[in-house]
């Protein structure tokens, strides 16, 4: 079926209609392989063909190379029948000279024209014998009074017009591509009328229109689809699965010899590289004038586009270059040149990294540095999967035995959040060779992801080996005792010797040393429920007098970070973190792993979900792979999605992680986040089992403290919820005496609002109003928003509407700022009953932001970070923290890298 040739149809048929009233002409269809230059010949042979009077008689050759050395092999074809009967020519070679032969054509041309007009169709007249090429050019000065119409196709490129298409007298035809709504059709007939637009329009792009790939695209995904729909756009080669599109391009792009083939395969090698109008010429040994003519033909066919240096239009047609147009051996030799000649120009490492794990040997010291140090930044990038290809691949190169070990535990670390059998394999393998600091290093990291697989007791003997090994120079021994401790907690069979061990370390450490594993006992003693919230700050503040080595370091953290945290000194919980953390995800380390759970749950805290989110991404991202998962970082965020009304998403993390059930302190946080969330989603008694059965795990390991996880004042509340007050009474209480012992206002709060839920009246009214009292002057916006709402309630039992409206206004002041929207229903619940009626806006959209909101989310959407927000705005971080957190529940999106999209559909929508 031919697809918009109207036009050509049309000057065709006009060509013909003159032909045979007497006046004859040449009609070229000019243009590169694959345009539709045969379909249209026929397409215009069948026309003419027709019934009479208007019939043409219709004689056709179609040219070869393989017969291109037979001499007049087209007229031949064209004249078979006559020459056998009326022309002297014999033989398979005619003999004899050209102007003898032609001048016996002509007057065999002229007397067929005198029976009927002539149609005389030619495909493919660029591979036609030179002899024949004479004759037509001839023949095309004789028909202005014959009524012969000659129809050619000759494939063309740009500048260069082709011998038959360059004859004066000719009509040239360049068939162009097909529009994005023709392809749509053509697309939809091959692959179903439901096919859905984001597809069409992927397949218009991915062949420029161009009806050859057009067809061989949608063959190959018909083959994919089989009996089902394409339901997402092809935008990768295995998407396509290549073969008749491959050949299509193939076939699109070998028309220029050798060498040219040569340059197509460079520009894929160099696509996207700074100094690729450099490398070019200095790869292909030819300057790219010498090829102007072919690069012309590639980008009027759509392949490259107008750029210099010049680019594949789409990856998936760089992608197919490569996967037909060389073979490995030499593929990998023309990435070797390209690295080797980024490396000359001091291109960043990562340009140079990316050729060399494509090349065919690494055999120099230059290529292991540029690929150690191109690993190291992927990896501080967050980007694991290029990290590790780096690693992996300098391996290969000849290293020292401690190189080679360095080399083998960064891969080791990075592996950690993709795929941990690996990552013991490799870290294993290292610590065979390296030196004391190197496996003190590498133990920690080891024996962290044997503990996430359920090999504790191997780790700490793995510890407890490098430990003695190293010695106590620079703090390694001190370090693999810390991680010790972290690790232990993975068990609870081994926690309670690993403390003691850390009591008997501290006592005999050295000053430098000594706060690190103070530091680690108030957070067991805290647990425990054996100091306040005063006593555990002062063992870790102020900070160590010289700071302890720094394999020491990030244990000091991760305890300072958790005891902050705890004592609701967020801030500068949050800034003990960020000072080892950075922005980079890390599993390798136990104690970033915990600094990374403290930053989110001190956000969480706060408030802050979005925040909290937004930050734990990389790490939630790492919990999907098949490496180590940081369940704790998962937990925190899985109760920011509830706190954000985002159950599903919430339901969907948590099924990713809750297949690696242990007996660590991290279980008991996920059980905690999974009750949470299936009591904001109805599910009352699973919910209830969650937080039975982290209480009974957290209390076989001697953590008695709410700080941990408030899970007897959740139980409370939903044993209340069933109508089981009675059993709810003693677990209230139980939580209360231990809140008071930690004694911050955060926990007793807490422990308050879940006895008065218990009971009724004016005890009732009297505990929400203390818990009230308390939280007021504490940094806990949301369980201030909570018992605001329950003591609103308890006043509005009592007959006090006019004060139970104002708790609930301020419940509702403060829900809005968090953007909760499930304690704003029940806020709004609340007023209702009491009669007021909260006034309605439109809540979506760019209409329903404030003009604070407004300028932040701009400012957001242009790159600026929340620090630099709040110094444009002079808004503390803070309250720019909850205007975002506002306006992405506004607007509906998760992330700040969604605002210039959303803020452009909106306008657009606007307009």
């Amino acid at each position: 079926m031919l697809f918009e040739r109207d036009h050509e149809l049309t000057t065709a048929a006009n060509l013909a209609a003159r032909a045979r009233a007497g006046s004859g002409g040449l009609l070229v269809v000019a243009g590169g392989p694959g345009v539709g230059k045969t379909t249209l010949l026929d397409e215009i042979a069948l026309r003419e063909a027709g019934p009479a009077p208007d019939r043409m008689r219709v004689l056709r050759a179609r040219c070869s190379a393989e017969e291109s050395g037979f001499r007049l092999g087209v007229a031949r074809q064209l004249f078979e029948v006559a020459l056998e009967e009326r022309c002297p020519l014999r033989g398979d070679q005619p003999s004899g000279p050209d102007d003898e032969a032609f001048d016996h054509l002509d007057v065999l041309l002229r007397r067929l024209a005198e029976e009927e007009p002539l149609l005389l169709v030619v495909d493919d007249v660029h591979v036609a014998d030179p002899a024949s090429l004479r004759y037509l050019v001839r023949c095309a000065d004789l028909l202005a009074d014959l009524p012969v119409l000659l129809v050619v196709a000759e494939r063309t490129n740009p500048g260069v017009p082709g011998r038959l298409a360059a004859v004066g007298a000719a009509t040239v035809l360049r068939p162009r591509p097909l529009s994005p709504a023709t392809v749509a059709r053509i697309v939809r007939a091959g692959l179903g009328p439901t096919t859905p637009d984001e597809v069409c329009d992927e397949c218009a792009r991915m062949t420029t229109g161009h009806p050859l790939l057009v067809h061989a695209l949608v063959r190959d995904l018909a083959l994919m689809a089989g009996d089902g729909p394409v339901g997402r756009a092809p935008r990768r080669l295995a998407d396509v699965g290549g073969g008749a599109f491959v050949r299509a391009l193939h076939r699109l792009t070998n028309d220029g010899g050798t060498r040219r083939d040569h340059l197509l395969r460079v520009i894929a090698a160099v696509e996207g590289e700074d100094h690729a109008a450099e490398l070019l010429p200095a790869l292909t040994g030819e300057t790219l004038p010498w090829l102007a003519d072919w690069l012309a033909a590639m980008r009027e066919q759509g392949v490259l586009d107008r750029a210099d240096p010049p680019r594949f239009t789409h990856p998936v047609l760089r992608d197919a270059v490569l996967a037909l147009c060389s073979e490995p051996e030499e593929q990998g030799a023309l990435h070797r040149r390209v690295a080797a000649l980024l490396h000359e120009r001091r291109a960043a490492p990562e340009a140079v990294a990316r050729h060399l794990v494509q090349a065919d040997v690494v055999a120099e010291r230059w290529m292991a540095d540029t690929l150690w140090t191109a690993g190291r930044r992927a990896w501080s990038g967050g980007r694991p999967e290029e990290a590790t290809a780096f690693l992996r691949r300098a391996l290969d190169a000849p290293l020292s035995p401690e190189r080679r070990s360095l080399v083998l535990a960064r891969l080791g670390e990075v592996e950690i959040s993709v795929n941990s059998e690996a990552a013991v394999r490799r870290l294993t393998e290292a610590l065979r060779e390296a030196g004391p600091r190197l496996s003190a290093r590498i133990a920690p990291s080891l024996g962290a992801v044997l503990a996430a697989n359920g090999r504790v007791d191997a780790a700490l003997r793995l510890l407890d080996d490098v430990g003695a090994r190293v010695g106590d120079g620079d703090g390694f021994a001190a370090a693999t005792r810390a991680a010790a401790a972290l690790i232990a907690a993975q068990d609870v069979l081994t926690w309670p010797a690993a403390v003691r061990r850390l009591r008997a370390a501290a006592a005999a450490a050295p000053g430098e040393i000594e706060p690190v594993a103070r530091g680690l006992l108030a957070v067991c003693d805290a647990t425990a429920g054996l100091v306040s919230a005063e006593e555990a700050l002062a063992r870790i503040a102020p900070r160590p007098p010289a700071p302890p080595p720094p394999a020491l370091l990030p244990y000091w953290h991760a305890s300072a970070a958790i005891v902050t945290r705890w004592a609701d000194r967020l801030p500068e919980a949050r800034r003990i973190a960020d000072e080892v953390l950075g922005d980079r995800p890390d599993l390798s380390d136990p104690a970033r792993r915990v600094l990374a759970g403290a930053r989110a749950a001190a956000a969480v805290a706060e408030g802050a979900f979005a925040r909290a989110i937004e930050e734990s991404e990389p790490l939630v991202v790492a919990a999907t792979r098949g490496g180590v998962r940081p369940v704790h970082v998962v937990s925190q965020v899985v109760l920011a999605l509830v706190g954000l009304d985002r159950l599903p998403e919430a339901s969907r993390l948590v099924e990713l992680v809750a297949g690696d059930e242990s007996t660590s302190w991290e279980w008991c946080d996920l059980l905690y986040a999974r009750g949470v969330l299936r009591a904001a989603s109805g599910d009352l008694a699973g919910a209830l089992a969650d937080f039975q059965d982290c209480g009974a795990r957290q209390l076989a390991w001697g953590r008695v403290s709410p700080v941990v996880t408030p899970w007897r004042s959740a139980a409370a509340h939903v044993q209340v919820a069933l109508g089981r007050v009675a059993e709810a009474v003693p677990l209230a209480e139980e939580e209360l005496r231990h809140a008071r012992t930690w004694a911050t206002p955060r926990v007793v709060g807490r422990a308050l609002r879940a006895l008065a839920a218990t009971a009724a009246g004016e005890r009732r009214l009297g505990l929400l109003a203390e818990a009230v009292d308390l939280l007021a002057g504490s940094p806990a916006p949301v369980e201030l928003a909570e018992s605001l709402v329950d003591l609103g309630r308890a006043r509005a039992a009592l007959g006090q509407g006019r004060r139970a409206r104002e708790a609930l206004r301020d419940a509702r002041a403060l829900a809005d700022q968090l953007a909760m929207p499930r304690l704003l229903r029940r806020v709004d619940g609340a007023l209702g009953e009491l009669g007021e009626r909260r006034e309605r806006r439109n809540g979506t959209g760019l209409a329903a932001l404030t003009d604070a909101e407004r300028r932040i989310v701009g400012l957001a959407a242009a790159g600026r970070s929340n620090n630099e927000i709040s110094e444009l705005t002079r808004l503390a971080r803070r309250t720019v923290e909850t205007h975002l957190t506002n306006a992405y529940r506004k607007l509906g999106v998760r992330r700040r890298t969604q605002l210039p999209r959303e803020l452009a559909e909106f306008r657009e929508a606007e307009r």
